[in-house]
């Protein structure tokens, strides 16, 4: 988990990356053309999709290490109950059923096991894209048009948002000639 958080992390600071470099590439294609420097933004690109490719497999191996870590504790786990459970049953210490039921218990642990193991793969990349979000969401928006991102930053008011008049809706559940509103002639504002 320690190691998997900051991969994670690097591998979504990679994949932004890549796709600056592949948004300017598609923005700029006439002036890449005209200044004939394709061959340079292919580099580019093949450079960030190198770094996060070797990023990602990192990422990969760490979290598959986990998988056959976990099915060999099953099965030495099934094992050892089997074989314990076995040597009780033939000295007449224990039943059959004890044993299968103990089985039963110690696998239902262990698959809980698995759910929470599944949890801290999923973690990493979970929070690597949460705190992604949270900066896309932070980032203030200013008016596209004008080409001023981040427009409320620059002291300029943002644009307050209109109220649309919803006069005489009406909702029906069914269609055709003689479907009646369930619900008629009602104001509905939306912001």
């Amino acid at each position: 988990m320690r190691g998997a958080m900051p991969l994670s992390q690097a591998m979504q600071t990679k994949i932004d990356r890549l796709n600056l470099v592949l948004g300017e590439g598609l923005s700029g294609v006439r002036v890449i053309r005209a200044f004939d420097r394709g061959a340079h933004q292919r580099e580019r690109f093949d450079q960030a999709n190198l770094d996060l490719t070797n990023t990602a497999i990192a990422v990969n191996r760490l979290i598959a290490f986990l998988m056959p870590a976990l099915i060999l504790m099953l099965n030495l786990t099934s094992v050892a109950i089997i074989w314990f459970g076995s040597h009780r049953i033939d000295a007449g210490t224990m039943q059959v059923g004890a044993m299968i039921a103990s089985l039963q218990y110690a696998m239902q642990i262990l698959f809980a096991v698995f759910m929470v193991t599944a949890m801290f793969v999923m973690l990493p990349r979970a929070s690597a894209s949460a705190a992604r979000i949270n900066e896309v969401l932070d980032v203030a928006l200013g008016n596209r048009r004008s080409g001023a991102a981040g427009a409320t930053a620059a002291g300029v008011a943002p644009a307050r948002p209109r109220r649309i008049p919803g006069r005489h809706l009406s909702v029906s559940g069914r269609r055709g000639a003689g479907a009646r509103p369930a619900c008629r002639s009602r104001r509905v504002p939306a912001r």
